[in-house]
């Protein structure tokens, strides 16, 4: 799983920096994590991170999680696509479409799992892109629901190496058609609202 240029030790470099973001806009911690060499290969993957990291931060305060919720929820975000470091990133941004075999591989990176992070974290990193339906006796159930939608949200609203950015009409549509079965319904209705929010108040600073 380990791609040929990259290390579990440098990946677990990278982790410990992303932990000490501390939720968000921590410019100085950004600086380090941008100066290691597995940014400058997987900046995409970062980037995604970052994204989710942010609004997890603040959907979280709209949802009035309690402490401990809010910090396991801002930390998967932050962290639960960290497996794709260790992948090749010759496959893993691909712009052509994936063979049966290398989708497979890419998959893998939700075996991710580190000594230095938590039980639940690692669990988070494992389950983030399963079904509802396989998710409901988890005791993350809840943090995982979230995860999904803004998992799913932030990967449809930006451009990636194999495709574009859809619009915020097309997103929505793509959301409701999986209600129930990719998505939580009250979760997904309530981001939905929170981002209406959101980005109303990024335009008007």
């Amino acid at each position: 799983m380990i791609a040929e240029n990259q290390n579990i030790s440098t990946v677990n470099e990278a982790i410990l920096l992303l932990k000490e973001i501390n939720y968000i806009k921590n410019y100085n911690i950004y600086n380090k994590i941008s100066n290691l060499e597995i940014f400058s290969i997987h900046r995409e993957t970062f980037y995604h991170l970052f994204r989710c990291q942010e609004l997890a931060f603040y959907f979280s305060q709209m949802l009035m999680l309690s402490g401990d919720k809010k910090i396991t929820l801002i930390e998967g975000c932050l962290l639960h696509d960290i497996g794709k470091l260790t992948l090749d990133p010759k496959l893993l941004y691909k712009k052509d479409k994936l063979s049966k075999d290398e989708y497979l591989y890419i998959k893998k990176h939700t075996e991710f799992k580190s000594p230095i992070l938590s039980l639940d974290i690692n669990t988070l990193i494992r389950l983030h892109h399963k079904k509802l339906c396989l998710l409901r006796y988890n005791n993350l159930y809840e943090i995982l629901k979230i995860i999904l939608i803004i998992d799913a949200y932030d990967a449809m609203n930006n451009k990636r190496s194999y495709k574009d950015k859809l619009s915020y009409e097309k997103i929505k549509i793509e959301i409701f058609n999986n209600l129930n079965i990719q998505f939580d319904e009250e979760y997904s209705t309530k981001f939905l609202l929170f981002l209406d929010l959101f980005n109303k108040e990024k335009t008007l600073l």
